[in-house]
């Protein structure tokens, strides 16, 4: 999922419930973390850091 500000929609998603698979970081031209969902559904959030 593409998001202007990944940080602020990742730690919606840990308080909201989801379970931290990798945090936020700056991999392969990606601001990007990974959650898991209650339901077991991952998503990867994040944005290009090149614009």
């Amino acid at each position: 999922m593409t998001v202007a500000d990944p940080d602020a929609a990742f730690e919606r998603a840990v308080a909201a419930g989801a379970t931290v698979v990798w945090p936020v970081a700056n991999q392969y031209g990606w601001r990007l973390g990974r959650i898991v969902d209650p339901f077991g559904h991952h998503w990867e959030i994040g944005r290009p850091l090149f614009q």
